[in-house]
């Protein structure tokens, strides 16, 4: 009766209650187990090497122990572009990013912070904040983005490129903390000038002038050619300058020269004043120069009104006659008329 009664005593001795928090569910258990592992294999409970146990699985198990148990999560981050694999024993996505430290706040991330992690983990996309500077428009423009390009960092830093921009950094590269990005603005613009064509001058023989005579019978023109330059600016400097087009606007006209091919007369003298002093008389009235024109309309070495110099015999202008042929023509009009055609310089006929 004594040995049943001490067998009973220490049946009870064995046998004790414990609380076991497994992820957060607690539940009393009856158990004999000597150890904490003991208790949790009894219970089918076999926790991993990144489970967490508390106490650990080798402590002795008391009458009244508390056991928690977190089982670990893996959590499988694509952290800007670089995988890596973590374990945790966080109930929620947020609570495991707070155990991994401050990078990871205001990061992005694929899927909700909020999102429970159950035990077979996450895979999450995480672009952590970086502070990237654009050197642009003479100034500095920084921001702090979890933007996974750069063309996407531009948009949030409010720039806007042009087609032509460059810059340090492709637009489809993922931007990195820290980064300075110079953005060089290029634009191509148009430009038009003209310049002259010079005309060109051509001589044209004809018996309708003397030799030695020459009249323009058609004035030259310039004309004008259109250039077309593609102008290239970097950051408002130009810093090229091609053509692109040559267009003739208008033609020039050439100019068109008569040169007189017919030999002149020979003209002689008239006995009835070949003794008279005309050398004096032509550097009286004309200083001697056969091409002379007065304002008042006279020409000549004698200064011939047009009127009389056709009263004897002359055609065209007397200025374009030959220095024999005005003087055979004066000493006609002395005869007929007398030295007082030459009211002035008439009496130096006879010195």
């Amino acid at each position: 009766m004594l040995a049943v009664l001490a067998s009973a005593t220490g049946y009870v001795l064995l046998d004790k209650t414990v609380q076991v928090s497994v992820d957060g569910s607690a539940r009393q258990v009856h158990t004999f187990a000597a150890t904490v592992g003991e208790m949790l294999a009894a219970q089918g409970i076999r926790p991993g090497p990144h489970d967490l146990v508390s106490p650990s699985t080798a402590s002795p198990l008391r009458d009244g122990e508390r056991v928690v148990v977190r089982f670990g999560r893996p959590l499988r981050l694509l952290v800007d572009g670089q995988q890596r694999l973590v374990w945790t024993t966080a109930a929620t996505l947020a609570q495991g990013l707070d155990q991994l430290g401050p990078r990871f706040e205001g990061a992005y991330l694929s899927i909700s912070r909020s999102m429970p992690l159950g035990r077979s983990g996450l895979s999450v996309t995480v672009r952590t904040a970086k502070s990237v500077t654009f050197v642009v428009d003479g100034g500095r423009v920084t921001v702090t983005t979890t933007a996974p390009t750069v063309m996407e960092a531009i948009a949030a830093a409010g720039l806007r490129l042009g087609p032509e921009d460059t810059m340090t950094a492709q637009l489809a590269d993922t931007p990195y903390d820290g980064e300075v990005v110079k953005v060089t603005r290029m634009s191509t613009r148009s430009s038009t000038v003209t310049e002259p064509i010079p005309f060109t001058t051509v001589r044209q023989s004809t018996d309708q002038l003397f030799i030695g005579q020459t009249r323009v019978s058609q004035l030259g023109s310039n004309g004008v050619r259109r250039l077309t330059f593609a102008d290239t600016y970097t950051d408002g400097r130009r810093t090229g300058h091609v053509q692109i087009s040559s267009v003739v606007a208008r033609q020039p006209v050439r100019q068109i020269v008569l040169v007189g091919a017919r030999a002149r007369p020979v003209y002689g003298t008239v006995a009835a004043a070949a003794g008279l002093n005309w050398p004096a008389l032509a550097a009286c009235e004309s200083g001697g120069n056969p091409r002379a024109v007065s304002p008042a309309g006279y020409y000549g070495l004698y200064q011939f009104s047009l009127r009389t110099w056709a009263a004897v015999g002359g055609s065209g202008l007397p200025s374009n006659a030959s220095p024999s042929e005005q003087t055979y023509r004066a000493q006609l009009l002395f005869v007929r008329s007398g030295a007082g055609q030459w009211p002035i310089c008439g009496s130096l006929l006879y010195s």
